[in-house]
């Protein structure tokens, strides 16, 4: 996960384009990225060269996913810690 300066906004042609690099296995920063498309905050975690990619509803949410204060597999927790409502769109 990025420290928390390490998460750098793009667009959503930027999006496609770093996307599309790491499926035909070319060089992409290892950093944390996200965007927002059609009202919904996109974040992709490529610190570990995996390119994980999640929706999400807010831009906070969003960035504490990249900064790894949470797991997906612990968003139900982090909901009834930090916040209200269903911020993660599965």
């Amino acid at each position: 996960m990025a420290d928390m300066m390490d998460v750098m906004k793009i667009s959503h042609h930027k999006a496609q384009k770093l996307m599309q690099r790491w499926s035909q296995r070319k060089f992409i920063p290892r950093q944390c990225f996200y965007y927002r498309y059609q009202g919904i905050f996109i974040g992709i975690d490529n610190t570990e060269g995996e390119c994980f990619v999640e929706r999400f509803k807010d831009l906070r949410t969003c960035l504490d996913w990249c900064h790894g204060i949470f797991e997906i597999s612990e968003i139900e927790e982090y909901k009834r810690q930090y916040r209200f409502g269903d911020d993660f769109i599965a």
